[in-house]
């Protein structure tokens, strides 16, 4: 009772706080968006000005503005943007209580030599990536708390979950595994250089702009890591004048409070960020024991405490912008073990700090990037039990150690468009790592004491494009190649690896109502071992890294086809067929006297992904239905894994997805259906499959100056009980209550 209103009274505080400020602020006088007028594609970083004051701002990605703080009477406003005719619109007045919308429709300057002006468009992905993009708007409507929850509605994407909200969280794309799916974050990548993998449970959704999920081999854009493919998780870099305050309360004592403060004064604009999550996580579940029998247990140790810092400002002046941005993340998660094996004292603390610095100039034929960003990361784990606890809890060695990563990276990007049909793209990452790790057990030496890593990485990328109009017809076609370097050492150890990726896209499509299109992609991706498969020793444990371990390489293919129609509504439709032949898979297993060591092997994952979408006039009815077909087979010179299913694959996964919009009411439905996977190599024990239903549903109310945002959600709706790993139940029927104000 006294955690409850604890929480209730912290909520209502920070409301009327918040509340005391909005009702202190100025209304937004006058707001609107700048479009090109040829293509009305969305200008980025147009400068309005108010004529004979100080007052202005820029547009976001978008092609939004908005004008505050000004007084009543009648402005001259004027629109610049380079490579386009200023505008003006004269005599607008501003009234007292009532906003004024502005819409601006800029021409594109012709110069003489066929120069050609740099437009929003070219930031578009080259039309054959498998890109499938997530952005805060779809976000601030759910309750989700974390980017596993999200990417888990994804069809294609499977979140392999060991338990509830605080649980860890990992991804599988095409049947790649976790540590084969590069995941960034500005950028940065965040994959542990212990083990690869990431867990998407510790990034919050407050301060995202937008997700993309890169399917397929991607190392010819983004290097080592990315052979399933890529999480790009991109910050909100543009803001409005606001204050945002998110509280969600849910089972299992979930408590989430998210406040945020953000605004722009003449060409700065800036955001402060704020994420608290607690959740106990405990819940009742039966399993059957070695004899058969029905047990009833209950989930221990699962909780999770978390918070997340974040601050980025930004400088935009016509086409520059600077951006200076900071985060801190930290979080306490407990380990509760298997079924028939619980832990009730294994715990994780993570601590990571990013701080970065970036620039961007926009130029008449080419936009230059530069990014700088450090991370310093802390990982400790401990499993460390009082001598008088129960003896099922002592079924786990003991253990205390941290281990501490540095990582500074250094991006260039020069982005080169000579002419309509031809764009450019030249980049170099460099990356300079540091890890070490401390054993707080003083009979036992660290696992591997410190290791660093090196690396370069550089690229070329080109889109060619041809246009046939009287078709509706179009041809692009997009190459690219990157070499990376990199050197990693350990102690006496030294590991010199370089790889050449290549890489090949082809887009065709024709129609206008009705579309058709064809894109297919090829491309060399690899991974380098991690300093885990390196260098990793523990004789208590019997762990051991190899030294001379190959990196795994991969040739993946994808052809899709899909079609449109437009007329009422839009209905698309599209199959892709995809396969990756992997060489020299990274696989640990038990060895000779019963050492856990890592050795290379092959493999073979293919499959279809078949996708349908359908949307009603202005979004009224949204359905999306995907289904994937999977074949992830292991090509081991071993006769009785040969030719088998990789375990935890599942082979069918069903998604769909229903929304409704009615007036200020969203109503969402997600359905997940997931086939059997195997759990051992030899394919002898397998799990069932499951279905899954989620529901949410939000009201949208405006009480000026406010917005408000009332969320409902039920999870596992049907209370299925199901497990994605073995032996790690996963929760019963949960129910969340989210409130969003804004101002």
């Amino acid at each position: 009772m006294k955690y409850k209103i604890r929480h209730i009274l912290f909520s209502a505080l920070l409301v009327n706080m918040i509340s005391v400020t909005l009702w202190a602020q100025s209304t937004i006088k006058i707001y609107g968006t700048v479009i090109d007028s040829k293509n009305s594609s969305s200008l980025f970083g147009a400068d309005i000005s108010v004529e004979g004051t100080g007052s202005g701002a820029s547009t976001d990605e978008r092609g939004r503005y908005q004008l505050e703080n000004l007084l009543t009477g009648v402005y001259d406003i004027k629109v610049s943007y380079t490579g386009y005719k200023s505008q003006t619109i004269t005599d607008v007045k501003v009234l007292h209580d009532q906003p004024v919308q502005l819409n601006f429709q800029l021409e594109q300057i012709i110069y003489p030599l066929n120069e050609i002006i740099v437009s929003a468009d070219r930031h578009k992905e080259h039309p054959s990536a498998n890109i499938h993009s997530i952005t805060s708007e779809d976000i601030e409507h759910s309750n989700f708390q974390s980017v596993g929850e999200v990417l888990d509605q994804v069809p294609g994407i499977e979140i392999q979950s060991a338990g509830g909200a605080g649980s860890a969280k990992k991804i599988s794309i095409r049947g790649c595994q976790t540590n084969q799916v590069l995941v960034l974050l500005d950028g940065v990548p965040l994959n542990d250089e212990l083990s690869g993998d990431v867990d998407l449970s510790q990034i919050p959704v407050n301060i995202i702009e937008k997700i993309e999920v890169h399917k397929g081999g991607n190392s010819p854009l983004f290097g080592s890591g990315a052979i399933g493919g890529v999480v790009n998780i991109i910050t909100r870099s543009n803001f409005k004048n606001e204050l945002k305050l998110n509280n969600a309360y849910g089972s299992f004592n979930l408590f989430n409070i998210e406040p945020a403060w953000s605004g722009n004064f003449k060409n700065f604009n800036f955001l402060l960020s704020f994420n608290y999550t607690e959740s106990k996580n405990d819940f009742p579940y039966t399993y059957k024991n070695t004899s058969g029998d029905t047990v009833s247990a209950s989930r221990i140790n699962s909780d999770l405490t978390s918070s997340n810092f974040f601050g980025r400002v930004n400088y935009q002046r016509q086409a520059h912008s600077f951006a200076l941005q900071a985060q801190h993340m930290q979080s306490e998660r407990g380990i509760p073990g298997q079924t028939d094996r619980l832990m009730a004292y294994a715990r994780v603390n993570n601590t990571r700090y990013i701080i970065g610095t970036s620039y961007k100039g926009s130029f008449k034929k080419s936009i230059i990037t530069l990014d700088f960003r450090y991370l310093q990361s802390f990982t400790k784990n401990s499993n460390l039990y009082p001598p008088d606890t129960e003896l099922r809890f002592r079924g786990y060695i003991t253990y205390h150690y941290e281990y501490t990563i540095k990582n500074l990276i250094a991006r260039f990007n020069v982005e080169y468009m000579p002419a309509d049909w031809l764009r450019m793209t030249m980049g170099y990452i460099g990356r300079r790592l540091n890890y070490k790790d401390d054993n707080f057990e003083p009979t036992n030496n660290p696992p591997i004491s410190e290791a660093n890593d090196l690396s370069h990485g550089f690229f070329i990328h080109q889109e060619w494009k041809a246009e046939f109009p009287g078709w509706f017809a179009q041809i692009v076609f997009s190459p690219v190649i990157r070499y990376d370097q990199m050197n990693m050492d350990s102690d006496e150890q030294k590991r010199f690896e370089h790889q050449w990726s290549p890489g090949a896209g082809l887009f065709l499509s024709a129609g206008n109502i009705y579309k058709l299109y064809l894109k297919a992609n090829i491309s060399r991706s690899f991974r380098a071992p991690t300093f885990a498969d390196l260098f990793y020793q523990d004789v208590r444990v019997r762990i051991e890294g190899k030294p001379n371990l190959l990196p795994e390489k991969s040739v993946n293919m994808d052809i899709g086809l899909g079609c449109q129609f437009s007329a009422w509504g839009k209905l698309a439709a599209e199959i892709t067929h995809f396969k990756y032949t992997i060489e020299d898979l990274i696989v640990w297993k038990v060895g000779s006297f019963k050492v856990f060591r890592p050795s290379n092997t092959d493999a073979e994952i293919s499959g279809q992904e078949y996708a349908l979408e359908f949307r009603t006039p202005k979004d009224f009815v949204v359905l999306n239905l995907g289904y994937t077909n999977l074949q992830p087979l292991t090509k081991s010179s071993h006769k009785t894994t040969n030719n088998k299913i990789i375990p935890y694959r599942p082979q069918s996964s069903f998604k769909a997805g229903f929304n409704i919009n009615y007036k200020r009411w969203l109503l969402a439905l997600n359905y997940r259906n997931v086939g059997k996977r195997f759990v051992n190599e030899a394919n002898k024990a397998e799990m069932p499959p499951y279905w899954v239903w989620d529901m949410n549903l939000s009201c949208t109310r405006f009480f000026r100056p406010l917005e408000v945002i009332c969320k409902f959600s039920v999870f596992n709706l049907m209370n299925e009980k199901y497990e994605i790993i073995r032996d790690y139940p996963l929760p019963p029927r949960e129910w969340r209550l989210g409130l969003t104000l804004t101002y």
